[in-house]
């Protein structure tokens, strides 16, 4: 039979153009995954977000790992199908699918790349939300502290039972100094959620 360089490269052509849109297709889904998680996270940080993170970030790694050698393939396609340049109908018909390839391989190892920085930014986001919890819970407790301070200096006061303290023979004493309690704590709540920090 006859030998059609022409056919062979048309074989290879389309092997290759089914692989690098397979990719694309699965590199699409990785980004999706990637995007709701980081709207998760921004809804609130849970146990399992780092775990979700991880694994994320290891698909992304073997998707880049598994891209890479696609550029020695179009490299080497480029390089063993020039010769075949020579026959007028690869000259005619194949001359632009053969830069196609280079280039669509390319663009897909740029996405993967892309696509591992974008997994790796999920772990600085996650940091960056937990983090903040963490300082919104650091300033409620220094906000209960600073409530609670003057109270603790009252009670230290009458704890000391010391032998001459007018107050203690106040028939009203006790409800008294409830009351003013309740007004310091009052007073401190409506301060601080006038400042917003509450």
């Amino acid at each position: 039979k006859h030998y059609n360089p022409s056919n062979l490269f048309k074989i290879s052509y389309l092997i290759i153009k089914n692989i690098i849109i397979h990719e694309f297709e699965n590199l699409e889904k990785v980004e999706d995954m990637i995007l709701d998680l980081e709207d998760e996270i921004m809804e609130g940080t849970d146990d399992e977000h780092i775990l979700k993170i991880n694994y994320i970030r290891s698909l992304t790694r073997i998707l880049v790992k598994n891209t890479r050698p696609l550029l020695y393939l179009g490299d080497r396609i480029l390089k063993d199908n020039f010769r075949y340049l020579k026959y007028n109908d690869m000259k005619r018909s194949n001359l632009d699918n053969l830069q196609s390839i280079d280039f669509g391989i390319d663009k897909l190892y740029n996405f993967a790349l892309s696509t591992r920085e974008l997994a790796d930014k999920l772990l600085d986001i996650y940091s960056s939300k937990v983090a903040e919890q963490t300082n919104d819970i650091i300033t409620k407790l220094t906000l209960l502290t600073a409530i609670s301070a003057p109270l603790t200096i009252i009670t230290g006061i009458y704890g000391m039972n010391f032998k001459f303290m007018p107050e203690l023979n106040l028939y009203y004493g006790y409800p008294l100094t409830i009351g003013i309690m309740f007004i310091i704590v009052l007073c401190g709540i409506i301060l601080f959620k006038i400042k917003k920090l509450l």
